[in-house]
């Protein structure tokens, strides 16, 4: 390229970026990299802007931000709507926060509820025993085993008892 065609191309890269494309934009139309339209914007001394306005945070557009409040009143955690939409959890965070959705607090990792922690307090389960059930179908209806029934009914007694 000839030194008169590089002028012509600096130029259209200075009118573009004035015009307030991007240099991502501005190098992906011409097929050159973002190095070479940065270079030539400093060669021609125009000033850059910055991704964030001073540093802070990009705006999230409206739509994303929708799709975001909607994916969360759905059911997906904070951490799934920010896979899937491509941003960080903090933003779906705020965009959540911008409109005026307040986060639901933590639920235990998935197994780590310990089986125990499935049953009713041990006055219930008592009552379920007199009234004929066994230890196996009340663990069964709680989800646990006969022995885990037992054991808790056991440590209760012992610290009612105490």
């Amino acid at each position: 390229m000839n030194r008169s065609e590089r002028a012509k191309r600096d130029a259209e890269i200075e009118r573009a970026y004035t015009g307030g494309a991007t240099t991502q934009e501005i190098a992906a139309s011409l097929g050159i990299s973002g190095t070479a339209v940065r270079n030539a914007l400093a060669k021609r001394g125009v000033s850059r802007r910055r991704a964030c306005p001073r540093g802070g945070p990009r705006p999230i557009p409206p739509d994303r931000a929708r799709k975001m409040v909607l994916a969360y009143q759905a059911g997906a955690t904070l951490h799934q709507v920010a896979k899937a939409t491509g941003v960080a959890h903090r933003k779906v965070y705020q965009a959540l926060q911008e409109s005026g959705i307040s986060s639901r607090r933590r639920g235990p990792k998935t197994g780590s509820v310990s089986p125990l922690r499935r049953l009713p307090n041990p006055c219930f389960l008592r009552n379920l025993r007199r009234q004929g059930l066994t230890l196996k179908q009340i663990g069964k209806q709680y989800g646990v085993s006969k022995q885990a029934v037992q054991s808790f009914l056991k440590r209760h007694k012992e610290a009612r008892d105490a």
